[in-house]
């Protein structure tokens, strides 16, 4: 599987210089400033990636060490609340400029602007949101360890417009705190351009897992997503579809004559439960009928949908992901469709399989969220926009960052990630000035993504370079409702966690108490930022109001 590492809270050392800065032109809509440049303001700008160093970074959760360059040490990244900042080490003292707040002398030495890398996995991995909802629904708490902060960013979603096709747009806001002026709060939409109608031809080999545990909930929900998927084929689609248990008969390479293709259905309809899931002989197998099939000019995809209860075969984790690390060379991308049921589900093999997969993470918490990830987030679910999206922003020198809703932050570039059509990449930062003195809303902020067109593999680049002013917009209404999101993805992780899994706090009826008042808070948010009827917003209220903690009042 892939090396990425998750961050959560975790905080780093920082200091790099600023490149030389591109002027961005500005387009107002009506809730949103999308910021472009470029001819013909497509938002794109031809240029080479970054370079493809890897960044050092904290573990799990925020318990790792921080680093920094070679002139200096970086202090613990301690329980995950720490933020970049440079280190003296041993370097030679420097004497602080005149009329430097003394909590900025340390940041002040030569006021370079401070520049990290961020990714929040790939657009369409979204697995944990429904599973934890079903966990809720089931009256249970779900353990901190299955809370993906970033795939509650990608699941809920903030309705950034589109650009034009094969262009990205990028939406920076910020917004001060009232009682903490120092501190802002920066939100980062990067939206991709909407899918073509009609599509591309579509290769794609469903491997379902037919293990006992799959029977009643698991199969129903397996079939559920089949058929919805049956539901947008077209004419000339290639589909597979092999079982985990070897007995049952393959469909190898069928053309289908359109939507609900009869003798589709017909081979699903005779799926049954029983024997051993051998998953990894299986995928080996699904990815060999894939490839057979596969060309450049069709989307070519292996769907795995299981409950993750490997008792046969290679069961290590990290074997099983192994036979899909090479998917993104090979243009074979494995989505991983998570059934349940909830209790027993094996979220951390699906999880990690997928991400070394490169493609969609979600979870069937019912036969009607199957129906509505593949068909009314069809195109967003099953293909690509931007390859190998990285996301570089650049502050003034006396803002420290902490990074609350990526799974990777580094001084350093970080993993790409994939962009869907019709979705986008959403960033909830933390960052604090050393001082509310120093504050020079005049001072420009750089954003750039780092991409690649899905055909060809053309290097591209989005930039924006803006003074803070401009990203202080009380008209935007993305930054609520991410604000929301995130504040209840945070309070389902109670105290937060160790790497252990323990939690932070000492007993549990402090773990209880920090979680009931975090989960309050967060109410109070989706509310505040529930002015129009947003669905989505009223469904977070509702899973708060049947948590455990809120049910019984404890």
């Amino acid at each position: 599987m892939n090396s990425r590492i998750h961050l959560g809270y975790v905080g780093f050392a920082l200091v790099l210089s600023a490149i030389g800065v591109m002027v961005g032109a500005c387009a107002q809509d009506a809730d949103f400033a999308a910021l472009e440049c470029g001819a013909g303001g497509s938002g794109d700008v031809i240029c080479s990636q970054p370079p493809g160093s890897t960044g050092t970074m904290g573990g799990e959760g925020g318990h790792g060490a921080s680093t920094v360059p070679p002139t200096g040490s970086g202090g613990s990244g301690g329980d995950g609340a720490g933020y970049f900042d440079a280190g003296a080490g041993d370097a030679e003292p420097i004497a602080p400029p005149p009329d430097i707040p003394s909590g900025c002398i340390d940041m002040s030495m030569d006021k370079s602007p401070r520049t990290f890398y961020m990714s929040a996995d790939d657009s369409n991995s979204m697995g944990s949101p429904a599973h934890v909802r079903e966990l809720i629904h089931l009256g249970f708490e779900p353990s901190p360890s299955r809370i993906r902060t970033y795939e509650f960013l990608n699941y809920y979603r903030i309705a950034y417009p589109a650009p034009v096709y094969g262009s990205l747009n990028l939406f920076p806001e910020l917004e001060q705190k009232t009682e903490t002026p120092q501190v802002a709060e920066f939100q980062l939409g990067v939206r991709s351009f909407d899918a073509l109608v009609p599509r591309r031809p579509m290769n794609l080999t469903f491997l379902i897992d037919t293990s006992g545990s799959m029977k009643g909930p698991g199969l129903d929900r397996a079939k559920a997503a089949v058929k919805a998927i049956s539901s947008m084929l077209v004419p000339g689609d290639i589909v597979s579809m092999l079982a985990t248990n070897a007995d049952i008969e393959k469909l190898d390479g069928y053309v289908v004559a359109g939507p609900e293709d009869p003798m589709l259905l017909g081979h699903l309809d005779k799926l049954t439960t029983g024997g051993n899931s051998d998953l990894y002989t299986a995928l080996v197998e699904a990815y060999k009928i894939a490839k057979g099939h596969a060309n450049e000019s069709l989307m070519n995809r292996v769907i795995m949908i299981s409950d993750g209860g490997v008792n046969a075969g290679v069961t290590e984790t990290d074997l099983i992901a192994s036979e899909s690390d090479d998917a993104d060379k090979e243009g074979v991308y494995l989505i991983g469709v998570g059934t349940g049921p909830a209790v027993s589900y094996n979220d951390h093999l699906m999880n990690a399989v997928t991400d070394a997969g490169r493609g969609a993470y979600v979870y069937l918490d019912s036969v009607e969220e199957a129906k509505r990830i593949f068909t009314e987030r069809f195109d967003e679910t099953m293909d690509i926009a931007a390859r190998s999206v990285q996301v570089e922003v650049t502050l003034p020198w006396y803002f420290r960052v902490k990074g609350i809703s990526t799974e990777e932050i580094s001084e350093a570039p970080v993993t790409a990630q994939h962009l869907a059509p019709n979705d986008a990449m959403v960033f909830n930062l933390e960052i604090t000035a050393c001082d509310p003195m120093v504050y020079e809303f005049g001072e420009n902020v750089r954003i750039r993504a780092f991409w690649q067109t899905r055909v060809g593999y053309l290097n591209k680049t989005t930039e924006v370079n803006v003074p803070l002013n401009s990203l202080k917009n009380p008209m935007m209404k993305a930054l609520p409702k991410g604000r929301a999101i995130v504040a209840y993805a945070e309070a389902l992780k109670g105290c937060g966690f160790k790497s252990s899994g323990a939690s932070l706090c000492d007993t549990e009826a402090e773990r209880k108490k920090a979680t009931k008042e975090k989960l309050l808070k967060a109410r109070e948010l989706a509310v505040l930022a529930n002015q129009g009827g947003d669905v989505e917003l009223d469904e977070i209220i509702s899973i708060i109001d049947k948590h455990p903690l809120i049910m019984t009042g404890l």
